[in-house]
């Protein structure tokens, strides 16, 4: 995690439901129907900082929509083709991304 996203291990076990005993994190599952929401990259823009903005469509097929939100990611790229996220909004746009 501290490699993609710009977050200190101590930070992940103080907010993330870090578990000392079994050394492992609480686990939740996000949607619970047969074909969750997957991303699909639409479009992308070079800023001048280095950084890549992407723009990531949630197709969802148990809702018949190949645009239920909208993602807009912002990553920066490295030499050695590793990346780091920055940061994530999320637009709603043809229905509701909670179940």
């Amino acid at each position: 995690m501290t490699t993609y996203f710009p977050v200190t291990v101590e930070q992940l076990r103080e907010f993330c439901g870090y578990d000392e005993e079994s050394d492992s994190y609480e686990f939740e599952k996000m949607h619970v129907t047969q074909y969750p929401p997957f991303g699909e990259v639409v479009d992308y823009t070079e800023n001048a900082d280095g950084t890549i903005t992407l723009i990531v469509d949630g197709v969802w097929p148990d809702r018949n929509t190949d645009l239920a939100f909208r993602n807009t990611l912002v990553v920066q790229p490295f030499g050695d083709g590793t990346f780091r996220y920055l940061s994530n909004s999320i637009e709603k746009m043809e229905t509701e991304a909670e179940t």
